[in-house]
């Protein structure tokens, strides 16, 4: 899930990531590039698994190891239904709708790197 065109773009837009603990890389429908690392207890996939995994297993049954393949898809596939400013500085959240009812906010810097994820509804 870490295409050479994307990763190009975001070496290219200078951007700061770690390309070893790089998750996944994709656009969403309007084109943002948005990325998934590893991360660590304060953001990325294991900040998600930590604080969120029972949401997304209770919300949709999603197994911890499935949870960075479903954020992959509903941020490929999924249509935004919500996009407001973040609380982190210059950041953005985004609610998108997946699969005809699963809402899930997603959490990210400026840049498109995901800090956060969660269930919102069923």
């Amino acid at each position: 899930m870490i295409g050479r065109e994307l990763l190009t773009e975001l070496i290219d837009g200078g951007y700061k990531f770690s390309e070893n603990d790089i998750i996944f890389i994709t656009k969403d429908r309007e084109g943002k590039l948005i990325w998934l690392e590893r991360g660590n207890e304060n953001v990325g996939l294991v900040h998600i698994i930590a604080n969120h995994k029972q949401n997304f297993e209770e919300a949709y049954g999603i197994q911890e190891g499935e949870i960075a393949l479903y954020l992959y898809n509903a941020i490929t596939n999924g249509t935004i239904i919500g996009s407001i400013p973040s609380k982190i500085k210059g950041g953005l959240d985004r609610i998108y709708e997946y699969d005809g009812c699963y809402y899930t906010f997603v959490g990210m810097g400026n840049n498109g790197f995901i800090v956060t994820s969660f269930p919102t509804r069923k």
